[in-house]
């Protein structure tokens, strides 16, 4: 069977040559039929081939979206391990363990609670886009000054080398 171009080469060669009148109309017309028989089936394989290849993205889009559920589910799976051993250590006294595999730590930071409404905050500690400007009202309440509705809470990290 012959491939896509090679037909379409057929028939546009014929084409032109009905249209200059230097052949047999009725010769042309029995080669035309039987080369657009071949490009007709050759069409039908085409789009055979596209369907197929239609329905494998849906299955690759199924699959991508099946994977990034797992992910997230992963992420938080992780997340939630970390926290807990971070809280037992805490809990036990354990601030530090090393293991031939692994140097296990926990570590203090401090974090900014603040409200959800940037216009609870005195001007000086809100960015421009009214996002809460937390590293400036970090460092005044760690300074010792009083922002209403704001505070600092200290969280609770794990580090593994």
């Amino acid at each position: 069977m012959s491939v896509l171009y090679d037909l379409t080469d057929k028939l546009t060669s014929l084409q032109r040559l009905a249209e200059s009148g230097n052949a047999d109309p009725e010769a042309i017309a029995d080669t035309m039929k039987m080369i657009e028989g071949d490009f007709d089936d050759k069409a039908v394989g085409y789009v055979k081939v596209y369907k197929s290849v239609e329905a494998d993205v849906k299955e690759i889009d199924a699959e991508i979206r099946r994977l990034q559920e797992r992910k997230t589910s992963a992420k938080k799976n992780a997340a939630t391990i970390k926290s807990r051993l971070a809280h037992a250590m805490v809990e036990t006294g354990r601030e530090h363990i090393h293991t031939p595999l692994f140097s296990i730590y926990t570590r203090r930071t401090v974090s900014v609670e603040a409200p959800e409404d940037p216009n609870k905050l005195p001007p000086e500690f809100i960015k421009t886009t009214l996002m809460v400007n937390k590293s400036d009202l970090k460092k005044a309440l760690q300074a010792g000054r009083e922002v209403p509705n704001a505070r600092l809470v200290e969280n609770i990290g794990l580090g593994v080398r």
